[in-house]
């Protein structure tokens, strides 16, 4: 797929000029750190906001923001939330699949609705973004949680 390129300088605009589709992580980035906390939302904001900057800052997750934005044979990207046995270590994890165990809290699943992330665009246009809890996530649970802690 390629798109038609307009410059600001006149000399650089070619007739039949083309880019190759190229979606900067950061984009993909910013937007999973806008959305994510208030999906994913935990009890202590400054323990998961630390946590999931580290996971998307990540050469992980730069490059799965990376390969999410540009390749269209890619349709979601998975952000997510574990907690530790303990309850309160929290840690993110960006991919394109899902783990489940029994510390997964959730995930936000971003589903493209176009092959290529187009960043003369908002993401929120491109993309479908839902919550899918996970079994560490229901509270009460705790002893479910042991159980299976104690099982692994």
């Amino acid at each position: 797929m390629e798109y038609s390129v307009e410059y600001d300088d006149p000399e650089r605009n070619a007739e039949g000029a083309t880019r190759a589709p190229y979606c900067e992580p950061g984009y993909i980035q910013k937007y999973l750190m806008g959305i994510v906390p208030v999906l994913l939302g935990g009890a202590d904001e400054a323990v998961d906001s630390a946590a999931l900057s580290e996971a998307i800052a990540s050469a992980e997750g730069l490059g799965a923001c990376q390969t999410f934005g540009t390749d269209s044979s890619v349709s979601a990207l998975y952000v997510s939330r574990d907690i530790g046995s303990d309850g309160t270590q929290v840690k993110f994890e960006v991919s394109f699949e899902l783990a489940w165990k029994p510390t997964y809290a959730g995930s936000v699943a971003v589903i493209k609705r176009v092959p290529v992330i187009d960043t003369h665009e908002p993401v929120a246009r491109q993309v479908q973004a839902m919550n899918l809890p996970g079994p560490a996530s229901v509270s009460g649970n705790n002893e479910a949680f042991t159980a299976a802690s104690a099982a692994d």
